[in-house]
């Protein structure tokens, strides 16, 4: 017993893990408190929405020339202003509001890709997305790599060159 307490404390001495602790312990008081005020103000969907939005500003900052993270913290807080004006301005709720803004900022980005992109060139790309993930899961994740997925590569690949070789897409 006195060595399975010996082991369980010994990370303790560290002045490291003792930091590391407060703020755990600190940081969980914290949001559980901030969990309960979001949830009784019903807004439930913020973190996913705000998690969105500033991907949108991560997304567009190298197009503005501006740095990633001012971007991506420039867009998060004018898309928090924006669902707090919507939602004190509409009687329409905050978990509503958070989708309307959010929804809005990915359509005005993705217009504003498609004064710089043609939107055939658009097309094309969104169909190599699902080839795009699976190309990061085996990178970045470790997933296994099997005859099906190289397969199914492959014809994506295919697909997508035909489309982009034919004469109708030459011409628009």
């Amino acid at each position: 017993m006195t060595d399975l307490w010996t082991n369980l404390v010994h990370p303790l001495s560290y002045g490291f893990f003792q930091r590391g602790l407060i703020v755990a312990t600190l940081a969980g008081a914290l949001l559980g408190f901030i969990g309960v005020y979001i949830t009784l103000r019903g807004m439930s969907y913020i973190g996913h929405g705000l998690s969105h939005a500033i991907f949108g500003g991560y997304a567009a900052a190298p197009l503005l020339g501006i740095p990633i993270v001012l971007g991506a913290g420039l867009w998060g807080l004018a898309s928090a202003l924006a669902i707090n004006a919507v939602t004190r301005r509409h009687r329409i709720g905050a978990d509503a509001a958070i989708g309307v803004v959010t929804t809005a900022a990915g359509y005005v980005l993705f217009y504003a890709g498609l004064r710089v992109v043609p939107g055939s060139v658009a097309a094309l790309l969104t169909l190599v997305e699902p080839l795009t993930a699976a190309a990061l899961a085996v990178l970045l994740l470790g997933e296994r790599l099997t005859v099906g997925l190289v397969g199914g590569g492959a014809l994506m690949l295919a697909a997508v060159a035909l489309l982009y070789l034919s004469p109708q897409h030459r011409s628009a």
